[in-house]
Parts: C-alpha cells; sequence; structure tokens
C-alpha cells in the first residue's frame, strides 16, 4: 500500500488545490474548489487525448499510413 503522502486521497487532492480541506468553511468554497479540481482534469483528459492521437498517428506513419488493401 502506498504512504498517505503519495495517495490520491480527496484530502491530499485538496491540499494541492490550495490548503488542507479543513481550510473550508462554506459549501461556495468547496464548491470552487470542486469547480477548479473538475478544470485541472479535463485539461489532462484533454491533453491525454492529443497525446494518444499523436501516437496512433505515428504508428501509422512508421507502418506504411493508413493506406487499406
Amino acid at each position: 500500500m502506498l504512504p498517505a503522502e503519495n495517495s490520491n486521497s480527496p484530502l491530499n487532492m485538496a491540499e494541492e488545490d490550495g490548503g488542507p480541506a479543513s481550510d473550508i468553511k462554506s459549501v461556495d468554497a468547496l464548491a470552487d474548489r470542486i469547480k477548479g479540481r473538475k478544470k485541472q482534469c479535463s485539461r489532462m483528459v484533454g491533453t491525454l487525448v492529443v497525446e494518444i492521437k499523436l501516437i496512433t498517428f505515428e504508428t501509422h506513419a512508421d507502418f506504411g499510413g493508413l493506406d487499406k488493401k
């Protein structure tokens, strides 16, 4: 099992986003933090999709392109 400081627990994620979860004093503050995390995840997923498309394109180019036989 991973040590607590390396885990992806919500508490650790909250600390990465701007402070410990205990700093959240209102529902609005929690909602803002969740929105920030959602935007960050969306950017990461978008980057992964682009990288996968590039790898796929390069792989097809290495093997003679997408020609159908």
